[in-house]
């Protein structure tokens, strides 16, 4: 029986387990168009150098046999699940048993329910419009545009700012009229309101660099959109960095047990199952392995996955760390002895790593007729910042300056002085 054949009772074997996976188109494609969609990261993506770049290095490693990627899946109305055609039916059986339970996650995790669904129509319809942009401004004018914002996407945040509302069921006061003072002095939380919608308005204080631009800077309208578009994949990109160990700790959890209720190959399904999630890795601990060692031992101390993973993201996942995971498995201990850290300065530093979305934060200081003054709390690498903030200032048309603790870093070129 093929491994189509099995789709249904892969499915109920997942819902029996409690997961109400989407609705998934698999397709089979070969290993050049896999890892094209998994350079670019979804269908239809703008043209970008660094797409390219992400292709040849993924597909490299693949040809050395230094790494395989199984397969893609992409958040979207339906999920589109990508599976290489040189796998078996053992291994596309275990392909899909772990898409399940990425698919699940998608609609069950709150940070995944943020991302835009339909967003591989958004960046085809750019994508569309950006050529069109090359052929009336010249490509290496979009291309620049682009080179722009790339650095900037991760800073994008969602606009979060509400107005402030009355409880319901407080009676008025028939006395208030008394007392005019009252009446005249806003509540604190209407006070923070207004000095935030103001900072807002003015941009101080903004972390979002794009956002800022699009609204403030004297852009034309076709850089605008540019701008526009990659902020728009940059919040659904980031909601999938911000779940990365949660996700593939959560899918091989999910196809460990579906596999143990449908294989035949327990062999076949034990090598899988090292191969993806048994390597604990070097530098950074393997997302698959960290998340399924994680999670299974959560769930041995009585705590529900199925509701963990509605809540948490990588940096709070990772806040459960204690002590008794640590010293029970070999990398870490390994870890916790070469890094001279106790324990709790270990997770704490793989919670701030995973954190990290991006390193710094830069926000705001100030804005002015003729500078726009950014400020971060810790130094940033002057070779990678310079060419950033020199583009800022191209988008600003005056100079820019980054404040940092040890130095201000100027732009450099056009509007510098």
């Amino acid at each position: 029986m093929g491994w189509r054949e099995r789709l249904p009772e892969i499915r109920n074997v997942a819902e029996a387990l409690g997961l109400k996976p989407p609705e998934t188109n698999f397709w089979e494609v070969s290993a050049d168009r896999l890892y094209a969609i998994a350079a670019a990261g979804l269908p239809g993506h703008y043209a970008h150098w660094t797409i390219g770049r992400n292709y040849e290095q993924q597909r490299t490693s693949h040809q050395r046999g230094r790494g395989t990627i199984y397969e893609m899946v992409c958040n979207l109305d339906p999920c589109q699940a990508y599976l290489l055609d040189e796998n078996s039916d053992e291994i596309q059986e275990f392909v899909v048993s772990h898409v399940m339970g990425h698919t699940d996650l998608f609609r069950r995790n709150i940070y995944c329910q943020r991302m835009r669904v339909d967003m591989d129509q958004v960046l085809h319809a750019a994508s569309l419009r950006f050529r069109a942009y090359e052929a009336e401004y010249g490509i290496d004018a979009v291309e620049s545009l682009l080179d722009i914002a790339h650095p900037l996407k991760f800073h994008a945040r969602f606009e979060e700012l509400a107005e402030p509302t009355r409880a319901t069921g407080v009676a008025d006061d028939n006395y208030k009229g008394l007392f005019p003072a009252e009446q005249i002095d806003p509540s604190d939380i209407e006070r923070a309101f207004r000095e935030r919608k103001r900072g807002v308005e003015l941009g101080i204080g903004e972390t979002d660099i794009l956002r800022f631009l699009i609204r403030r800077a004297p852009l034309e309208e076709w850089q605008r959109d540019v701008l526009s578009v990659v902020r728009e994949t940059g919040l659904y990109f980031q909601q999938i960095a911000r779940t990365k160990i949660l996700h593939e700790g959560f899918a091989s959890w999910t196809h460990k047990r579906i596999l143990s209720e449908i294989s035949s190959s327990a062999v076949q399904d034990a090598w899988l199952n090292a191969g993806v999630a048994g390597n604990p890795g070097t530098n950074t601990p393997n997302p698959y392995w960290l998340g399924l060692t994680l999670l299974e031992y959560l769930e041995q101390s009585g705590v529900d996955i199925l509701e963990l993973a509605r809540w948490e993201s990588d940096a709070s996942l990772l806040g459960r760390i204690d002590e008794a995971f640590i010293h029970d498995n070999q990398i870490l201990r390994e870890a916790l002895r070469e890094s001279k850290l106790n324990w709790r300065q270990l997770r704490d530093h793989m919670q701030r790593f995973a954190a990290q979305l991006p390193a710094v934060e830069v926000r705001i200081k100030s804005v002015s007729s003729d500078v726009l003054r950014l400020q971060a709390d810790v130094d940033v690498d002057a070779n990678y910042a310079q060419p950033i903030l020199n583009g800022i200032a191209r988008l600003w048309h005056g100079r820019t300056e980054l404040v940092q603790p040890s130095n201000t870093l100027l732009n450099q070129g056009v509007h510098a002085s």
